[in-house]
Protein backbone atom coordinates (compact mmCIF):
# COMPACT_ATOMS: atom_id res chain seq x y z
CA UNK A 1 0.00 0.00 0.00
CA UNK A 2 2.55 2.50 0.60
CA UNK A 3 4.46 1.50 -2.59
CA UNK A 4 1.19 2.16 -4.59
CA UNK A 5 0.95 5.92 -2.59
CA UNK A 6 4.10 6.44 -2.87
CA UNK A 7 4.25 6.18 -7.48
CA UNK A 8 0.23 7.11 -7.25
CA UNK A 9 -2.23 9.93 -6.12
CA UNK A 10 -1.42 13.86 -4.97
CA UNK A 11 1.75 12.78 -3.28
CA UNK A 12 3.09 11.75 -6.13
CA UNK A 13 1.87 15.25 -8.13
CA UNK A 14 2.60 16.99 -5.05
CA UNK A 15 6.54 15.80 -5.20
CA UNK A 16 6.62 17.01 -9.38
CA UNK A 17 4.93 20.04 -8.60
CA UNK A 18 7.81 21.39 -5.17
CA UNK A 19 10.93 19.10 -5.90
CA UNK A 20 12.97 22.64 -6.95
CA UNK A 21 10.76 24.79 -5.01
CA UNK A 22 12.29 26.42 -1.87
CA UNK A 23 11.10 24.36 1.15
CA UNK A 24 8.15 23.60 -0.55
CA UNK A 25 6.47 26.25 0.65
CA UNK A 26 4.11 28.79 -1.76
CA UNK A 27 5.62 32.03 -1.97
CA UNK A 28 2.04 33.63 -0.61
CA UNK A 29 2.37 31.82 2.35
CA UNK A 30 5.72 33.77 3.85
CA UNK A 31 6.09 37.27 3.44
CA UNK A 32 9.77 37.39 4.52
CA UNK A 33 12.64 37.12 2.14
CA UNK A 34 15.61 34.65 2.42
CA UNK A 35 17.57 38.13 2.77
CA UNK A 36 15.74 39.84 5.22
CA UNK A 37 15.38 36.72 7.42
CA UNK A 38 19.31 35.83 7.84
CA UNK A 39 19.53 40.01 8.04
CA UNK A 40 17.15 40.34 11.57
CA UNK A 41 18.12 36.63 12.73
CA UNK A 42 21.44 36.13 11.94
CA UNK A 43 22.59 36.53 16.10
CA UNK A 44 20.72 33.68 16.95
CA UNK A 45 23.01 31.34 14.51
CA UNK A 46 25.65 32.42 15.45
CA UNK A 47 24.77 31.91 19.02
CA UNK A 48 23.67 28.92 18.53
CA UNK A 49 27.22 27.47 16.45
CA UNK A 50 29.33 29.23 18.97
CA UNK A 51 26.93 27.44 22.02
CA UNK A 52 27.32 24.44 20.28
CA UNK A 53 31.33 24.18 19.64
CA UNK A 54 31.41 24.14 23.50
CA UNK A 55 28.76 21.70 24.21
CA UNK A 56 28.60 17.99 24.76
CA UNK A 57 29.60 16.30 21.47
CA UNK A 58 32.80 18.39 20.97
CA UNK A 59 33.68 18.04 24.76
CA UNK A 60 32.83 14.66 25.39
CA UNK A 61 32.19 12.78 22.01
CA UNK A 62 34.98 13.95 20.25
CA UNK A 63 37.56 14.69 22.75
CA UNK A 64 36.76 11.17 25.09
CA UNK A 65 39.59 9.43 22.64
CA UNK A 66 42.38 11.27 22.88
CA UNK A 67 42.34 11.28 26.81
CA UNK A 68 41.87 7.72 27.28
CA UNK A 69 45.98 6.79 27.45
CA UNK A 70 46.26 9.67 29.86
CA UNK A 71 43.37 8.43 32.02
CA UNK A 72 44.82 4.97 32.43
CA UNK A 73 48.51 5.87 33.21
CA UNK A 74 46.74 8.71 36.23
CA UNK A 75 44.78 6.51 37.61
CA UNK A 76 45.65 2.97 36.95
CA UNK A 77 42.41 1.96 34.76
CA UNK A 78 43.00 -0.54 32.22
CA UNK A 79 41.58 0.36 28.65
CA UNK A 80 38.42 -1.23 28.90
CA UNK A 81 37.12 0.49 32.29
CA UNK A 82 37.70 3.53 30.75
CA UNK A 83 36.38 2.99 27.59
CA UNK A 84 33.11 1.71 29.84
CA UNK A 85 32.69 5.45 30.73
CA UNK A 86 31.63 5.74 27.08
CA UNK A 87 29.17 3.05 27.10
CA UNK A 88 27.62 5.00 30.02
CA UNK A 89 27.42 8.08 28.53
CA UNK A 90 25.43 6.56 25.35
CA UNK A 91 22.97 5.48 27.91
CA UNK A 92 22.79 8.41 29.35
CA UNK A 93 22.03 10.08 26.41
CA UNK A 94 19.17 7.01 26.03
CA UNK A 95 17.33 8.24 28.82
CA UNK A 96 18.28 12.00 28.80
CA UNK A 97 17.57 12.60 24.67
CA UNK A 98 13.44 11.85 25.23
CA UNK A 99 13.14 13.24 28.38
CA UNK A 100 15.08 17.06 27.54
CA UNK A 101 13.02 16.97 24.78
CA UNK A 102 9.66 16.84 27.06
CA UNK A 103 11.31 19.72 28.65
CA UNK A 104 11.56 21.68 25.83
CA UNK A 105 8.13 21.01 24.60
CA UNK A 106 6.20 22.06 27.93
CA UNK A 107 8.71 24.31 29.19
CA UNK A 108 10.94 26.37 26.65
CA UNK A 109 13.98 25.37 24.69
CA UNK A 110 16.00 28.57 25.98
CA UNK A 111 15.21 28.22 29.90
CA UNK A 112 16.09 24.11 29.56
CA UNK A 113 19.59 25.37 27.72
CA UNK A 114 20.34 28.24 30.39
CA UNK A 115 19.79 25.95 33.29
CA UNK A 116 21.89 22.98 31.15
CA UNK A 117 24.89 24.85 30.51
CA UNK A 118 26.14 25.39 34.11
CA UNK A 119 25.40 22.06 35.45
CA UNK A 120 27.54 20.77 32.96
CA UNK A 121 30.32 23.13 33.48
CA UNK A 122 29.75 21.57 36.83
CA UNK A 123 29.52 18.02 36.45
CA UNK A 124 32.78 18.18 34.08
CA UNK A 125 34.81 20.30 35.99
CA UNK A 126 34.41 18.09 38.86
CA UNK A 127 36.27 15.21 36.91
CA UNK A 128 39.34 17.04 38.30
CA UNK A 129 39.28 16.00 41.79
CA UNK A 130 39.48 12.37 40.11
CA UNK A 131 42.16 10.32 42.65
CA UNK A 132 39.44 9.35 45.70
CA UNK A 133 38.99 5.64 46.27
CA UNK A 134 36.01 5.99 44.32
CA UNK A 135 37.02 7.88 41.65
CA UNK A 136 35.82 5.33 38.50
CA UNK A 137 32.31 5.07 39.70
CA UNK A 138 32.90 9.18 39.74
CA UNK A 139 34.02 9.31 36.08
CA UNK A 140 31.25 6.83 35.22
CA UNK A 141 28.56 8.76 36.81
CA UNK A 142 29.39 12.31 35.91
CA UNK A 143 29.36 10.54 32.38
CA UNK A 144 25.86 8.85 32.67
CA UNK A 145 24.52 12.07 34.61
CA UNK A 146 25.96 14.04 31.72
CA UNK A 147 23.29 13.54 29.06
CA UNK A 148 20.20 13.03 31.65
CA UNK A 149 20.17 16.40 33.82
CA UNK A 150 22.52 18.69 31.82
CA UNK A 151 21.14 16.88 28.30
CA UNK A 152 19.62 20.60 27.51
CA UNK A 153 22.75 21.48 26.05
CA UNK A 154 22.44 18.81 23.26
CA UNK A 155 22.05 19.82 19.63
CA UNK A 156 18.30 19.33 19.73
CA UNK A 157 17.81 22.00 22.02
CA UNK A 158 19.00 24.56 19.90
CA UNK A 159 17.70 23.31 16.58
CA UNK A 160 14.24 24.46 18.45
CA UNK A 161 15.59 27.58 18.56
CA UNK A 162 16.17 27.47 14.71
CA UNK A 163 13.27 25.91 13.98
CA UNK A 164 11.20 28.88 15.72
CA UNK A 165 12.87 31.42 13.97
CA UNK A 166 13.69 30.57 10.27
CA UNK A 167 10.97 29.11 7.53
CA UNK A 168 12.68 29.67 3.98
CA UNK A 169 16.37 29.51 5.07
CA UNK A 170 15.62 26.80 8.13
CA UNK A 171 18.01 23.88 6.02
CA UNK A 172 20.80 26.52 5.59
CA UNK A 173 20.77 27.76 9.35
CA UNK A 174 20.65 24.70 10.95
CA UNK A 175 23.76 23.76 8.74
CA UNK A 176 25.44 26.45 9.98
CA UNK A 177 24.44 26.24 13.57
CA UNK A 178 24.89 22.76 13.85
CA UNK A 179 28.35 22.88 11.75
CA UNK A 180 29.53 24.07 15.29
CA UNK A 181 29.63 20.33 16.57
CA UNK A 182 32.37 19.77 13.79
CA UNK A 183 34.82 23.12 14.59
CA UNK A 184 34.36 22.42 18.60
CA UNK A 185 35.74 18.84 17.64
CA UNK A 186 38.93 20.14 15.21
CA UNK A 187 39.84 22.88 17.53
CA UNK A 188 38.83 21.15 21.35
CA UNK A 189 41.00 18.32 20.79
CA UNK A 190 43.96 20.35 20.38
CA UNK A 191 43.42 22.78 22.97
CA UNK A 192 43.15 19.90 25.59
CA UNK A 193 46.26 18.23 24.42
CA UNK A 194 47.94 21.38 24.88
CA UNK A 195 46.29 21.74 28.46
CA UNK A 196 47.47 17.96 29.40
CA UNK A 197 50.88 18.31 27.65
CA UNK A 198 51.79 21.28 29.54
CA UNK A 199 49.53 20.87 32.71
CA UNK A 200 47.78 18.12 33.96
CA UNK A 201 44.74 16.14 33.03
CA UNK A 202 42.88 17.71 35.90
CA UNK A 203 43.87 21.33 35.25
CA UNK A 204 42.14 20.23 31.19
CA UNK A 205 38.62 19.08 32.93
CA UNK A 206 38.97 22.00 35.47
CA UNK A 207 39.21 24.58 32.44
CA UNK A 208 37.44 22.96 29.71
CA UNK A 209 34.80 22.96 32.13
CA UNK A 210 34.40 26.01 33.52
CA UNK A 211 35.33 27.79 29.90
CA UNK A 212 32.38 25.59 28.62
CA UNK A 213 30.36 28.33 31.14
CA UNK A 214 32.46 31.20 30.37
CA UNK A 215 31.76 31.18 26.36
CA UNK A 216 28.18 29.74 25.99
CA UNK A 217 26.00 30.99 29.34
CA UNK A 218 25.98 34.81 28.54
CA UNK A 219 25.57 34.27 24.58
CA UNK A 220 22.63 32.30 25.51
CA UNK A 221 21.30 34.60 27.75
CA UNK A 222 21.45 37.37 25.53
CA UNK A 223 20.60 36.21 22.17
CA UNK A 224 18.72 33.03 22.56
CA UNK A 225 14.95 33.62 22.97
CA UNK A 226 11.82 31.40 22.20
CA UNK A 227 10.28 33.31 18.82
CA UNK A 228 7.89 32.40 17.43
CA UNK A 229 8.43 32.94 13.50
CA UNK A 230 6.32 36.41 12.67
CA UNK A 231 6.39 35.60 9.22
CA UNK A 232 2.67 35.24 9.91
CA UNK A 233 -0.14 36.77 11.33
CA UNK A 234 0.14 35.31 15.52
CA UNK A 235 -3.83 33.92 14.73
CA UNK A 236 -2.99 32.23 11.88
CA UNK A 237 -0.13 30.42 13.68
CA UNK A 238 -2.22 29.83 16.58
CA UNK A 239 -5.15 28.43 14.46
CA UNK A 240 -2.73 26.08 12.52
CA UNK A 241 -1.39 24.71 15.87
CA UNK A 242 -4.50 24.04 17.51
CA UNK A 243 -5.94 22.31 14.21
CA UNK A 244 -2.80 20.49 13.78
CA UNK A 245 -1.93 19.32 17.81
CA UNK A 246 -2.61 15.93 16.85
CA UNK A 247 -2.41 13.38 19.95
CA UNK A 248 1.43 12.08 20.77
CA UNK A 249 0.32 8.60 20.96
CA UNK A 250 -1.63 8.75 17.91
CA UNK A 251 1.97 10.21 15.98
CA UNK A 252 3.38 7.24 17.32
CA UNK A 253 1.36 3.78 16.49
CA UNK A 254 -0.39 5.40 12.87
CA UNK A 255 2.27 8.06 11.59
CA UNK A 256 3.93 6.88 8.58
CA UNK A 257 6.33 9.50 8.69
CA UNK A 258 7.55 8.16 12.55
CA UNK A 259 7.78 5.09 11.52
CA UNK A 260 9.80 6.21 8.34
CA UNK A 261 12.23 7.84 9.68
CA UNK A 262 12.68 5.80 13.25
CA UNK A 263 13.83 2.98 11.16
CA UNK A 264 16.17 5.08 8.85
CA UNK A 265 17.45 6.88 12.03
CA UNK A 266 18.15 3.11 13.69
CA UNK A 267 19.68 1.51 10.55
CA UNK A 268 21.71 4.78 9.89
CA UNK A 269 23.02 5.07 12.72
CA UNK A 270 23.80 1.68 13.28
CA UNK A 271 26.40 1.11 10.12
CA UNK A 272 27.36 4.94 9.52
CA UNK A 273 28.71 4.77 13.69
CA UNK A 274 29.99 1.82 13.18
CA UNK A 275 31.74 3.02 9.72
CA UNK A 276 33.68 6.37 11.89
CA UNK A 277 34.78 4.23 14.54
CA UNK A 278 36.33 1.87 12.32
CA UNK A 279 37.37 3.93 9.69
CA UNK A 280 40.95 4.03 10.45
CA UNK A 281 41.07 0.14 11.53
CA UNK A 282 39.79 -0.57 7.83
CA UNK A 283 42.19 1.81 5.70
CA UNK A 284 45.21 0.51 7.60
CA UNK A 285 44.13 -3.13 6.72
CA UNK A 286 43.26 -2.44 3.14
CA UNK A 287 47.57 -1.50 3.20
CA UNK A 288 47.53 2.32 4.55
CA UNK A 289 50.33 3.80 6.70
CA UNK A 290 49.02 5.62 9.97
CA UNK A 291 50.39 8.57 8.79
CA UNK A 292 48.25 8.44 5.34
CA UNK A 293 45.05 6.73 7.68
CA UNK A 294 45.12 9.99 10.31
CA UNK A 295 45.42 12.14 7.25
CA UNK A 296 42.34 10.61 5.66
CA UNK A 297 40.57 10.69 8.87
CA UNK A 298 41.08 14.55 9.10
CA UNK A 299 39.79 14.73 5.37
CA UNK A 300 36.83 13.08 6.70
CA UNK A 301 35.94 15.56 9.94
CA UNK A 302 36.26 18.15 7.20
CA UNK A 303 33.91 16.76 4.92
CA UNK A 304 31.56 16.35 8.32
CA UNK A 305 31.79 20.77 8.31
CA UNK A 306 30.99 20.61 4.56
CA UNK A 307 28.03 18.25 4.83
CA UNK A 308 26.54 19.97 7.18
CA UNK A 309 26.18 23.34 5.40
CA UNK A 310 25.81 21.72 1.90
CA UNK A 311 22.69 19.63 3.29
CA UNK A 312 21.21 22.68 4.67
CA UNK A 313 21.59 24.49 1.57
CA UNK A 314 20.28 21.96 -0.33
CA UNK A 315 16.66 21.18 2.41
CA UNK A 316 15.78 24.91 1.49
CA UNK A 317 15.73 24.20 -2.48
CA UNK A 318 14.87 20.35 -2.84
CA UNK A 319 12.18 18.42 -1.14
CA UNK A 320 14.20 17.36 2.04
CA UNK A 321 13.53 13.46 1.54
CA UNK A 322 15.44 13.51 -1.98
CA UNK A 323 18.16 14.85 -0.90
CA UNK A 324 18.30 12.73 2.58
CA UNK A 325 17.97 9.47 0.05
CA UNK A 326 20.82 10.43 -2.10
CA UNK A 327 23.29 11.16 1.15
CA UNK A 328 22.70 8.04 2.31
CA UNK A 329 23.94 6.65 -0.75
CA UNK A 330 27.43 8.46 -0.36
CA UNK A 331 28.22 6.04 2.80
CA UNK A 332 26.78 3.21 0.49
CA UNK A 333 28.81 3.88 -2.36
CA UNK A 334 31.91 4.62 0.46
CA UNK A 335 32.05 0.96 1.42
CA UNK A 336 31.84 -0.47 -1.92
CA UNK A 337 34.73 1.40 -3.05
CA UNK A 338 36.40 0.20 0.16
CA UNK A 339 35.50 -3.61 -0.41
CA UNK A 340 37.51 -2.89 -4.07
CA UNK A 341 40.68 -2.40 -2.06
CA UNK A 342 41.37 0.74 -3.56
CA UNK A 343 44.48 2.69 -3.81
CA UNK A 344 45.28 5.98 -1.77
CA UNK A 345 43.13 8.24 -3.67
CA UNK A 346 39.55 6.12 -3.61
CA UNK A 347 39.83 5.93 0.28
CA UNK A 348 40.28 9.55 0.84
CA UNK A 349 37.03 9.85 -1.49
CA UNK A 350 35.63 6.96 0.75
CA UNK A 351 35.93 9.52 3.56
CA UNK A 352 34.92 12.83 1.63
CA UNK A 353 31.93 10.21 1.17
CA UNK A 354 31.19 9.09 4.60
CA UNK A 355 32.23 12.41 6.07
CA UNK A 356 29.40 13.80 4.11
CA UNK A 357 26.39 11.34 5.27
CA UNK A 358 27.87 11.62 8.98
CA UNK A 359 27.72 15.43 9.31
CA UNK A 360 24.36 15.58 7.33
CA UNK A 361 22.41 12.75 9.60
CA UNK A 362 21.93 15.49 12.61
CA UNK A 363 20.38 17.67 10.43
CA UNK A 364 17.89 15.36 8.55
CA UNK A 365 16.34 14.01 12.27
CA UNK A 366 15.78 17.69 12.92
CA UNK A 367 14.73 19.30 9.50
CA UNK A 368 12.35 16.35 9.18
CA UNK A 369 10.78 16.56 12.55
CA UNK A 370 10.38 20.10 12.12
CA UNK A 371 8.49 19.62 8.42
CA UNK A 372 6.22 16.66 9.07
CA UNK A 373 5.15 16.95 13.21
CA UNK A 374 3.35 19.86 15.10
CA UNK A 375 5.65 22.04 17.26
CA UNK A 376 4.46 21.47 20.23
CA UNK A 377 6.07 17.88 19.84
CA UNK A 378 9.44 18.67 17.94
CA UNK A 379 11.36 18.16 21.59
CA UNK A 380 9.97 15.13 21.96
CA UNK A 381 10.05 13.21 18.48
CA UNK A 382 13.59 14.81 18.20
CA UNK A 383 14.99 13.18 21.53
CA UNK A 384 13.64 9.99 20.39
CA UNK A 385 15.29 10.29 17.27
CA UNK A 386 18.25 11.21 18.96
CA UNK A 387 18.14 8.29 21.55
CA UNK A 388 17.00 5.70 18.64
CA UNK A 389 20.57 7.06 16.92
CA UNK A 390 22.84 6.32 19.68
CA UNK A 391 21.19 3.24 20.15
CA UNK A 392 21.63 1.86 16.82
CA UNK A 393 25.56 3.51 16.84
CA UNK A 394 26.32 1.34 20.02
CA UNK A 395 24.83 -1.73 18.98
CA UNK A 396 27.00 -1.16 14.83
CA UNK A 397 30.77 -1.12 16.05
CA UNK A 398 30.15 -4.17 17.96
CA UNK A 399 28.69 -6.31 15.16
CA UNK A 400 31.24 -5.03 12.96
CA UNK A 401 33.78 -5.90 14.91
CA UNK A 402 32.38 -9.40 15.45
CA UNK A 403 32.04 -10.20 11.92
CA UNK A 404 36.05 -9.33 11.17
CA UNK A 405 36.84 -11.55 14.25
CA UNK A 406 34.54 -14.28 12.30
CA UNK A 407 35.82 -13.05 8.51
CA UNK A 408 39.29 -11.95 9.85
CA UNK A 409 38.47 -9.23 7.25
CA UNK A 410 36.60 -6.44 6.74
CA UNK A 411 34.88 -7.40 3.64
CA UNK A 412 31.60 -9.02 4.73
CA UNK A 413 31.20 -5.79 7.36
CA UNK A 414 31.74 -3.71 4.70
CA UNK A 415 29.10 -5.10 2.45
CA UNK A 416 26.78 -5.78 5.43
CA UNK A 417 26.99 -2.13 6.72
CA UNK A 418 26.06 -0.80 2.60
CA UNK A 419 22.91 -2.73 2.93
CA UNK A 420 21.99 -1.84 6.37
CA UNK A 421 22.11 2.11 5.08
CA UNK A 422 20.87 1.70 1.69
CA UNK A 423 17.95 0.02 3.62
CA UNK A 424 17.59 2.80 4.98
CA UNK A 425 17.18 5.20 2.06
CA UNK A 426 14.95 3.11 0.48
CA UNK A 427 12.69 4.10 3.46
CA UNK A 428 12.79 7.25 3.13
CA UNK A 429 11.47 7.59 -0.66
CA UNK A 430 7.83 6.72 0.82
CA UNK A 431 7.77 10.02 2.55
CA UNK A 432 4.42 12.02 2.18
CA UNK A 433 4.32 15.44 1.62
CA UNK A 434 5.83 17.96 4.01
CA UNK A 435 2.54 18.44 6.96
CA UNK A 436 4.24 21.78 8.35
CA UNK A 437 6.05 25.14 7.02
Amino acid sequence: MLAIRFFTGEDAIWRLMNVFSINAISTDECTCSNGNEFRTRWPVVLACFICITFSIGPIVSYSFGILVPDIMKEFGWSRAEVLRGITAHNIGILIGAPLIGVLIDRFSARLVILLAIPVFALLWSSLSFLGHAYSLWHFYAVLVLIPIVAGGVLPMSYSRLIVQNFTELRGLALGIALAGTGFGATILPIFIRFLVDHHSLSTAYAVIGCGAFVATFFIAFFFLHDTENDTKSSDAITAKKQASADNFWEILFSERMFWIMSIMVLLTGFAITAMLINFVPIVTELGMSQTSAAFAASVLGLAVLFGRLLIGFLFDRVFAPYVTVVVLLAPVAACVLLTLSPGVLLIYVSAILLGIAIGAETDIMVYLTSRYFAPNYFGVISGLMFALFVGGGALGPLALGYLHELQGNYFLSLRLMAGVIFAGAICVLFSPKYRYD
